[in-house]
């Protein structure tokens, strides 16, 4: 109930911010030498009145023939919107059933292979439909039978749209300890255990990987910055946490991890450390994400190799009326090369962006925002900042 609370409060936050849209302008301040600074455009697709302005849960393969589709779950029609984000070509939905031999009663995640091969994560399974919707392949998963299976201790748990992804022939999703909780005796006991696992396609056979959180976690408390977010390129998948820059890197090939710190000017400060008693007090815990800074998702851009990384600078004006707060912490872009050396990093004001709702795609990073007052149809909003050439 209090995450429910939360999120409540967080879209009314960021649907506040986009009131006043006709009041800021979109910038870019940098701050680090660059041969050549970001480009920022926006695009805006009418979509019509079945599809949605925004989608909690989506995929964008960066390399197929489904590259530069956006593949967006839409829980009023039940089906997977797909749309064209160059606009070449028609868009559409795949059609989905609640029962039956293709029943996939709920979605929880997402991911896309391509448009005949779409992966979605509900409650106990994980399905793989075609185009048509039809059920090709079902896994069982999130129910242990013996105490030494995975799923007697973890459960596969998604909280933004890159917890659950498609690399290398295997199905990845994030997962919690089962057995603790946030709210319970043992509440540092919640951030034990591995936060990824692997689903082999091949057999469904499921492994924990080794990557966890920090140890900070089980010996501090960061309220709602609970969430880890993840990222993939070839041969590598890469952790990263709210509370700091650093990253945890595992190699499919070596099945070996590095801990890395990623540089960034801006990246003096941390969040705040919050007392263990305010766990289940939503207003002190809203007043800490608010406020304080903020590392968000890295993003890999497949053309380049290049890394790019949102990150909120710190808001240190107490937050005194949640009912009409304004996300404005500073926002951050910071690229790094395949090394992960710092190339460049530009202060941005973006009004109305969805956090966690970013994705690379064709030389692009792109940002979720809210249609504008003045859009009189439908219409899915992106800002664009390009990266690659």
């Amino acid at each position: 109930m209090t995450k429910l609370i939360f999120i409540a409060v967080l879209v009314f936050v960021l649907f506040h911010c986009q009131k006043d849209k006709d009041k800021t302008e979109i910038w870019s301040k940098q701050i680090h030498w660059s041969d050549q600074p970001f480009e920022i455009d926006s695009i805006s697709l009418p979509i019509g009145l079945k599809m949605k302005a925004w989608y909690r849960k989506f995929s964008v393969p960066q390399i197929g023939s489904s590259g530069g589709m956006f593949f967006g779950y839409n829980g009023i029609t039940h089906s997977i919107d797909v749309i064209d984000l160059e606009a070449q070509m028609d868009h559409f939905s795949i059609p989905l059933d609640r029962e039956g031999p293709n029943g996939v009663p709920e979605v929880r995640a997402i991911t896309a292979q391509s448009v005949d091969s779409v992966f979605l994560l509900s409650e106990t399974a994980v399905f793989l439909v075609s185009k048509e919707g039809k059920v090709k392949k079902k896994w069982i998963v999130n129910i242990g039978e013996k105490e030494e299976d995975f799923f007697t201790n973890f459960l596969f748990f998604t909280h933004n749209p890159g917890d659950f992804f498609f690399a290398n022939g295997n199905i990845y999703c994030r997962t919690i300890n089962y057995k603790y909780s946030t709210y319970g005796e043992q509440p540092e006991k919640y951030f034990s255990g591995p936060i990824l696992a692997q689903l082999s396609l091949k057999d469904g056979e499921v492994k924990g990987l080794p990557l966890a959180f920090p140890s900070v976690f089980q010996q501090a408390f960061y309220g709602f910055m609970e969430h880890p977010c993840f990222t993939f390129s070839p041969n590598l998948i890469l952790a990263g946490f709210p509370i700091n820059p650093n990253l945890e890197i595992f190699n499919s090939k070596t099945e070996s991890v590095q801990s890395i710190h990623l540089k960034a000017i801006d990246s003096t400060s941390v969040p705040k450390q919050m007392n263990w008693k305010d766990v289940q007090n939503v207003g002190a815990k809203m007043q800490h994400i608010l406020t304080e800074p903020e590392y968000l998702g890295l993003y890999c851009d497949w053309k380049s190799g290049h890394y790019f990384r949102l990150h909120f600078g710190p808001d240190r004006n107490k937050v005194i009326d949640f009912q009409h707060a304004t996300l404005t912490k500073p926002l951050f872009i910071t690229e790094y090369n395949e090394a992960f050396d710092l190339i460049r990093e530009e202060q941005l004001a973006i009004p109305g962006l969805v956090p966690q709702s970013e994705f690379c795609n064709k030389g692009y990073l792109y940002l979720a925002k809210m249609p504008g007052k003045e859009e009189k149809e439908e219409h899915l909003s992106f800002l664009r900042i390009k990266v690659h050439n």
